[in-house]
């Protein structure tokens, strides 16, 4: 073969190669500063329903739930943190590691933000708890600053507010019997910026089988007015929805991402149904099923969402807006993510 054949046939593969990643979503130009290893478009379609995914129980008026107060647990603060003591009563394993096994009683710290940890130091307000790209490193690699952190549950971690003047707030309970106890955290939550929005969604832990259900029951946009993108968007648009823990503990980070910033990842809920994302326990990993239960909404909730007050909190702080708009979807590998991760750090120097 002759020096100009080959040159051509080298050219020919470099463009093969070149079209298949950007086929595929691996080559693609930064947005906002950062340089996404992956995009979603839309939610990319369901699993097939998962038999072991339950029903939405509104637990904000059982028998034995316990309320955390914006006023006083999160101390009146936007992206505000409460310390919770023991209050899982069963051990838990993430990623199938005897290094981030938490033995009962396990405290949580919980953020307004979507999002809680069993990582105490996670209680700094020096980490921006509500930047959920920007700060994804931070969770699972660390800073000169904070992080990482021994586990990060987010079922919708986004700039999320709650309003004193609201009945918003969340809500913690442990129902069953022991060895199938489920500890259910509950927010009730608008966005930042969007907050004519309404967003009801929860956590389950499953005790014996480490599964990890989140649930969306009411996610609405009462004006209409989202954009792609938008702080608080009921579609997920601007939300991380996963499981992580850092290498606070781990010879190096594990992740499950459902998504980050995908538009459409948690679609129109039909009355009386919630949307569920069920990561079931699978060696070091998850597999991630979706689709749709059944929700029992308790009496009082419809009439809160018809009732809102419009008084602001007085603390609620201003904040950059994120322009940067990076997606991530669950079909991608854990090294792509590290990649994405790898990539915010770069754009943070």
């Amino acid at each position: 073969m002759n020096k100009f054949k080959r040159i051509v046939i080298l050219s020919l593969a470099i463009i093969m190669v070149s079209l298949s990643l950007i086929l595929s979503g691996c080559f693609n130009s930064s947005g906002g500063g950062l340089n996404p290893v992956l995009l979603g478009g839309g939610s990319g379609g369901s699993a097939p329903s998962f038999s072991a995914a339950i029903p939405f129980d509104d637990i904000s008026d059982n028998t034995g739930v316990v309320f955390v107060d914006p006023s006083t647990d999160f101390d009146g603060r936007d992206d505000g943190l409460a310390n919770l003591s023991s209050v899982v009563p069963f051990d838990f394993t993430l990623f199938g590691s005897s290094n981030s096994t938490f033995t009962a009683p396990i405290d949580v710290v919980l953020c307004t933000n979507g999002w809680f940890s069993f990582d105490s130091d996670v209680d700094t307000y020096n980490f921006d708890s509500y930047r959920n790209v920007d700060h994804l490193d931070d969770v699972l690699v660390g800073s000169s600053s904070y992080g990482p952190y021994d586990s990060f549950i987010a079922p919708f971690w986004d700039d999320l507010f709650m309003r004193t003047s609201d009945p918003h707030g969340a809500w913690y309970i442990t129902t069953g019997s022991s060895p199938n106890r489920r500890f259910i955290v509950q927010w009730y939550v608008e966005g930042y910026r969007q907050d004519d929005n309404q967003l009801i969604f929860q956590a389950i832990l499953f005790e014996n089988s480490n599964d990890i259900q989140f649930s969306y029951a009411i996610m609405n946009d009462v004006d209409g007015d989202d954009s792609i993108g938008d702080t608080g968007s009921v579609n997920g648009s601007s939300a991380t929805i996963g499981v992580m823990v850092g290498e606070d503990n781990e010879p190096y980070p594990m992740a499950k991402i459902y998504s980050i910033n995908v538009p459409g990842s948690i679609p129109s809920i039909p009355s009386g149904q919630a949307y569920y994302v069920y990561f079931k326990a699978n060696g070091q990993t998850y597999d991630i099923y979706t689709g749709f239960v059944s929700a029992s909404m308790s009496s009082s909730l419809p009439n809160i969402l018809a009732n809102r007050n419009q008084n602001v909190n007085a603390n609620r702080t201003n904040k950059p807006e994120d322009y940067g708009f990076s997606w991530f979807y669950k079909d991608n590998t854990m090294q792509e993510l590290m990649n994405f991760v790898n990539s915010i750090k770069q754009n943070r120097k």
